[in-house]
């Protein structure tokens, strides 16, 4: 039986939702009022890995082109 090729989409849907929830959990630290460096910086890398993973979302829906 051949195995799909490309990315799992329960794994991207997992790892979508968790990078989500440490981006707002971060946000509440940041926007806060007293900024850590340490609390922007995962707040950036949580926010650009959830866009990137929601991305890959919306691409593994696409129709395959002809």
């Amino acid at each position: 039986m051949d195995r799909p090729v490309g990315v799992n989409r329960r794994g991207v849907v997992v790892l979508f939702v968790l990078t989500l929830v440490g981006a707002v959990s971060q946000a509440e630290a940041v926007f806060s009022g007293d900024v850590g460096t340490g609390s922007f910086v995962l707040f950036v890398a949580f926010s650009i890995a959830s866009v990137v993973l929601l991305w890959q979302l919306f691409e593994h829906n696409r129709p395959a082109e002809k």
